[in-house]
């Protein structure tokens, strides 16, 4: 029984020669161009974030309206609020991803 349409190894090792990468690159992408018939790479899911687009919003607003908070003053701020628990470094990240710094 055969397994489809194979790649026999001369072409394999012509693709290493030419690309200059290693063998299991190669398989790698043939076997990744089998499955999903194409060779483009698939986004990943990655974790979930902390914060709602609500809670980003909040946090930005509350920068823009009074920009000398500190980051621990907004988790306060959130956590008396009831917006939840999201550590500093979270609310810095967010407000460096809106092009708020220094905080």
């Amino acid at each position: 029984m055969g397994r489809g349409k194979t790649i026999s190894l001369e072409i394999r090792k012509i693709i290493i020669e030419r690309l200059g990468v290693h063998k299991s690159i190669v398989s790698r992408i043939i076997y990744k161009f089998r499955q999903t018939g194409s060779e483009a790479a698939v986004k990943n899911s990655g974790r979930t974030r902390k914060t709602t687009k609500r809670t980003d919003k909040w946090i930005i607003r509350m920068c823009q309206k009074n920009p000398f908070l500190s980051s621990t003053h907004i988790k306060s701020h959130l956590e008396e609020t009831g917006l939840g628990h999201i550590s500093s470094k979270t609310i810095r990240r967010r407000l460096v991803e809106n092009g708020l710094f220094g905080r």
